[in-house]
């Protein structure tokens, strides 16, 4: 499942993004990774603790 997912996004979504990005959205999109100022819009800033957490808690398991 999760790699048939990986190829639809690999052969029908980035190709559609690659076409509808400008070169001004590449490089704003690359100064905002370089200077990690970007906040995913859906999991916002906590995603990291929250994987962190779960990453800690797999671990003593």
């Amino acid at each position: 499942m999760q790699s048939s997912h990986l190829n639809y996004e690999e052969k029908e979504i980035l190709p559609l993004i690659e076409k509808s990005l400008t070169a001004d959205d590449w490089k704003n999109l690359e100064q905002q990774w370089q200077h990690k100022d970007y906040m995913d819009p859906l999991f916002g800033s906590n995603v990291t603790t929250q994987y962190s957490a779960l990453a800690k808690h797999i671990k003593e398991e």
